[in-house]
């Protein structure tokens, strides 16, 4: 099972992520520490990551667009990982915010990076 994200993901998701949601780091030997913000303890070439617990706090669970409220639902398979927002009053998903992924901490990443273009996180 992936608990975190990849170097390539992690790299992307510095771009558009806060500081405070870091919770792990790849050290420059290429190993996984849990993620300290004191200064003294990040080495220079160390890069941001992020576990899958870490991924589900940022990803909301309730989101408005267009003055509609949709609710983050959640779902696995034996094959993949779904994440889908659907519309509360209606329970109708919204097709553009549904990601299907071979496991959860891509699926969450996907979301994440969606969710960040269109400007709802």
């Amino acid at each position: 099972m992936k608990a975190y994200t990849d170097i390539e993901q992690s790299h992307r998701l510095a771009e558009i992520l806060p500081l405070a949601s870091i919770d792990m780091r790849y050290a420059p030997f290429g190993d996984t520490h849990p993620w300290f913000m004191e200064e003294s303890l990040i080495e220079k070439d160390s890069i941001p990551c992020w576990s899958l617990a870490a991924l589900f706090e940022i990803i909301p669970v309730i989101i408005e667009r267009a003055g509609k409220k949709y609710r983050r639902r959640m779902d696995e398979s034996e094959k993949d990982f779904n994440i889908w927002y659907e519309e509360i009053d209606s329970g109708l998903a919204q097709s553009d915010l549904d990601i299907i992924a071979p496991n959860m901490v891509d699926a969450c990443v996907t979301m994440i990076e969606k969710l960040h273009n269109e400007k709802l996180l």
